[in-house]
């Protein structure tokens, strides 16, 4: 029995289907509370090793405008039985000019995942650093499933 517990651990993803989405989010601007002081700022959007970062813009009166638009691709698990997508997890991090971390958003993608494009959502949250509210990120994000993806991917790994 204890050799039977040990093969479905490790097989996390058993009665769950693999679908590779296009995320797309447009970063609208930060908010700084009052008393952060800090003169330029970025955006890093990851997903386990997968990065995307904005430009580097100016903090006028404790706002950022970012007006970039990042995307990544990442993979989705679909219970096959429920029909929901397995969390996933992703990242974005203020960072300063001195390339040290601000505050960061934690989100989870699967809460855009569709089999259907979604259309862009306009979202308002809290950036935290250790559990302290020191600003605002306003952000669009939209999905897209790219059906063909692992259908090609499969084509050219035999081919």
């Amino acid at each position: 029995m204890e050799h039977s517990r040990n093969l479905f651990a490790k097989r996390p993803h058993v009665d769950r289907s693999p679908l590779k989405f296009a995320f797309e989010v447009e970063l609208h601007a930060v908010e700084l509370r009052p008393h952060v002081q800090i003169d330029r700022l970025s955006v890093l959007w990851t997903r386990g090793s997968k990065a995307a970062k904005t430009s580097e813009v100016d903090v006028v009166g404790g706002r950022a405008v970012l007006g970039a638009k990042l995307s990544l691709l990442c993979t989705l698990f679909r219970d096959d039985k429920r029909g929901v997508f397995d969390r996933k997890s992703c990242t974005f991090t203020i960072v300063q000019r001195s390339g040290n971390k601000l505050g960061r958003v934690v989100l989870d993608l699967a809460q855009w995942a569709s089999l259907e494009a979604s259309l862009p959502a306009t979202h308002t949250v809290e950036v935290l650093r250790g559990g302290i509210a020191v600003g605002v990120l306003s952000l669009d994000i939209s999905s897209r499933w790219l059906k063909e993806y692992l259908r090609q991917a499969g084509a050219a790994a035999q081919g």
